[in-house]
């Protein structure tokens, strides 16, 4: 059975977060997994000397274990399809705790991680120490990154922010699995200061996609903008969609977007869910949804 994996520090961002899972869960036919993690002393640079209490160390694992039951029990009984089952767990971490939520998804082999930002052009830390944007960094499997105050509503269209690359097909793929269950539309988004001399480019592209994902509602949409972020900007707020997709490309087209420098100018204007995928070199699986 496919499982989503919510991350939570039990915020209302991140139970929106969830609430939106639990959503996307119902019309896939998937299960939700919770999920929380706390770094334990031994990140301390006194660690070798100082021993944590077991007390202290089972009351927060009891704490968090009976405040994953009662988020579990929230969503279950919000559950309109009465098909979702939630699941919970609570481990500890000695490292990187954005590490440690990847390395569980990957061993769960999850479809979908799931998690909410702080929103209004402001990246702050999003649970215990970690931030989305290491979280957009470390992970492997796909990333959906659910704004603060974002109710969900049927999915009518996803958009794709594409270079044109082959190399991006198996997430147009995957992409379209998603889009499938909604009957949504798919639309290739592709920023460019210009757009002739990408015409031959364009249509060898769509003729590939065509061939390759065996879905019928797809859309080529051209954005004419000297700016990256502006165009994703544009995207979002004039392009009538539901959720934007895009691929991390290190030191390229995503670091764009989320470096600290260009953070706060795009995420005030980029309010609905932001699909992630890792670039193929990271990536665990581009799953069929």
């Amino acid at each position: 059975m496919k499982t989503i994996f919510v991350p939570t520090d039990f915020s209302a961002v991140a139970e929106n977060a969830a609430q939106y899972a639990v959503k996307i869960a119902g019309a896939i036919g998937a299960r939700v997994k919770l999920f929380n993690s706390f770094r334990i002393a031994a990140e301390s640079p006194l660690a070798p000397q100082v021993a944590w209490p077991l007390y202290d160390y089972n009351a927060v694992v009891e704490n968090t274990t009976a405040a994953l039951n009662k988020l579990a029990g929230q969503l279950t009984h919000a559950d309109e399809t009465r098909r979702v089952e939630v699941l919970t767990a609570c481990e500890s971490s000695a490292g990187n705790v954005a590490e440690m939520v990847n390395e569980k998804a990957v061993e769960d082999r999850v479809c979908l991680t799931v998690i909410g930002t702080s929103g209004a052009g402001d990246v702050q830390k999003f649970f215990l120490g970690s931030t989305s944007n290491d979280m957009i960094g470390k992970t492997t499997v796909p990333l959906l990154l659910v704004p603060p105050k974002h109710a969900y509503k049927p999915i009518r269209r996803i958009a794709i922010a594409t270079d044109l690359s082959d190399q991006e097909i198996e997430v147009v793929q995957s992409v379209a699995s998603l889009a499938r269950y909604f009957k949504a539309e798919l639309v290739l988004f592709h920023v460019t200061k210009n757009n002739y001399q990408y015409e031959g480019k364009v249509d060898a592209y769509l003729r590939d996609v065509t061939n390759r994902i065996n879905y019928n509602n797809v859309f080529y949409r051209h954005v004419q903008n000297t700016d990256v972020n502006r165009g994703l900007e544009w995207i979002a707020e004039h392009g009538m969609i539901d959720m934007l997709a895009i691929i991390h490309r290190e030191h390229n087209f995503f670091d764009q977007l989320f470096s600290r420098s260009h953070t706060h100018h795009a995420a005030k204007h980029i309010d609905i869910p932001l699909l992630v995928y890792p670039c193929a070199s990271k990536r665990f699986i581009a799953p069929n949804f």
